[in-house]
């Protein structure tokens, strides 16, 4: 395996994790020894991601199973399907919607939401290049008064 160099200095140098390594992380995050939770299938999936993948697939899963351990069982087995259609910051914006969702409606809407993760994708992307109609009506309300010269109302 190839090491990585991250640019912090001479000696950080990071190694892609083997499935122990990986085995061993999800162990102590999803309190396999209590939760009877197959951390071995989990450790397959990841191990063939790229290291910076595997670390971010971990930590994410790490905050989850502080929060609850099942989210964090689901997280791994969802992300590890889309992280190759989702961009980083999706896939926060996605758990932490989880999380909030957890703590406002329980641990089965949670589950829900991580299992929806192809809805939220969408509708990420459709935030990010859509705009709110609140937000949109003044602009086209005076817009519209300018070409028609009276004052007319925006509607849905």
């Amino acid at each position: 395996m190839p090491a990585v160099f991250f640019g912090r200095g001479p000696f950080d140098i990071r190694m892609k994790l083997n499935q122990q390594q990986i085995i061993a992380r999800l162990d102590e995050y999803l309190e396999a020894e209590f939760t009877f939770i197959r951390v071995d299938e989990l450790a397959a999936a990841l191990s063939p991601l790229a290291e910076e993948r595997q670390r971010f697939i971990l930590r994410w899963a790490k905050s989850l199973a502080s929060v609850q351990v099942a989210l964090a069982h689901r997280f791994i087995v969802d992300v590890v399907r889309v992280i190759d259609g989702m961009d980083r910051r999706t896939i926060e914006e996605w758990a932490t919607a989880a999380m909030d969702v957890y703590d406002t409606s329980g641990l089965y809407a949670a589950m829900e939401a991580l299992r929806r993760v192809d809805d939220f994708a969408v509708l990420s992307r459709e935030r990010a290049v859509g705009c709110v109609f609140a937000e949109a009506r003044a602009v086209l309300g005076n817009f519209a008064h300018g070409l028609s010269g009276r004052e007319l109302k925006v509607a849905k």
